[in-house]
């Protein structure tokens, strides 16, 4: 998905934040920014409106898994509004299988987390506090099923 910032000093539509495989990159005028050399993934260079470079960085949210802000010399740019904080917990409490199931049941719970926040992006109104919970049921009962088929297996 691509989200336009209109950032100052940038001719305006030309910066885009998009979702990329590998998470999240900056994009102007269509390329790919080129990343700064010496830096990690996060920072992308950026051509002003004048000519001059402006280097840029992606500032994540809620563990990583919500759509970054943007700090462009020194101001904090929000692509989206963020979610309330309530709703970033009900979409973290798949992770808690970690705890109960190690590698499998985090695993489980990481692709849950991060499902329930693209669902929360695209629902609106009282389907986004009802979400999370479907979704942290399905991942309890997916760990459960998986679970029982490797002892099972192990087992015979």
């Amino acid at each position: 998905m691509d989200y336009p910032l209109d950032l100052a000093g940038f001719a305006p539509g030309s910066i885009e934040l998009r979702s990329t495989r590998g998470g999240y990159a900056l994009f102007q005028n269509g390329q790919k920014a080129d990343r700064p050399p010496k830096r990690n993934r996060s920072y992308f260079s950026l051509v002003k409106a004048d000519g001059t470079n402006e280097e840029a960085q992606l500032k994540p949210r809620a563990l990583g898994m919500d759509i970054p802000n943007v700090k462009v010399g020194g101001e904090l740019y929000q692509p989206v509004e963020a979610l309330p904080k309530v709703l970033i917990v009900l979409s973290l409490i798949p992770l808690v299988l970690l705890f109960f199931g190690g590698a499998l049941g985090g695993l489980i719970g990481a692709v849950a987390s991060v499902g329930n926040m693209r669902l929360l992006r695209k629902v609106e109104g009282p389907l986004r506090y009802i979400l999370p919970v479907v979704v942290l049921i399905a991942a309890v009962a997916i760990f459960l099923v998986v679970a029982s088929l490797i002892n099972n297996a192990v087992d015979a």
